[in-house]
């Protein structure tokens, strides 16, 4: 048995949630699916697009923390049946790891930016996320194939 001789610090946990809400178009039955991401107003990232998040706190369940970044940086509450595990993510180059969460709202609420951290807030499409200034680690996440799965999830729903 190796024994170690440096002191790495264990990683970072941190919060994504990723809130999806439909627009239903005036004549059209299918809803079109929107993303609520914040426009970065620190580093790392700023000025950069990304989900609400941040850090879980000492004693904080990831659930919890996810509710209190969303309220502190959107201005949206959720509660915990809101919430559905999504993936783990790392970032071992920064030394931290996601707990990331998807939540469903029935339609598009009001959401507001709370600088420094978030400087401006916007709900946006599939087709959108292409033009707009995404984080890095989206190259992780992929929140486009997310479009994809709410899609096939919202039409296989009984009644549909």
């Amino acid at each position: 048995m190796s024994e170690r001789t440096t002191c790495e610090p264990s990683p970072a946990s941190l919060v994504l949630v990723q809130i999806f809400a439909s627009e239903r178009n005036a004549g059209h039955r299918d809803a079109r699916h929107r993303i609520l991401l914040i426009k970065r107003g620190i580093d790392p990232y700023s000025g950069k697009w990304a989900p609400p998040g941040g850090f879980v706190e000492h004693g904080e369940s990831p659930e919890r923390a996810a509710i209190r970044e969303v309220r502190e940086e959107v201005q949206v509450d959720l509660d915990p049946g809101q919430l559905l595990p999504h993936s783990v993510i790392a970032l071992p180059t920064m030394n931290q790891t996601y707990h990331v969460f998807v939540a469903r709202l029935p339609e598009m609420l009001p959401a507001c930016a709370t600088p420094p951290e978030t400087v401006d807030v916007g709900w946006f499409s599939k087709e959108e996320l292409v033009r707009i200034d995404m984080w890095d680690p989206d190259t992780v996440l992929n929140t486009a194939l997310l479009f994809d799965w709410l899609a096939e999830a919202t039409h296989a729903a009984p009644g549909r």
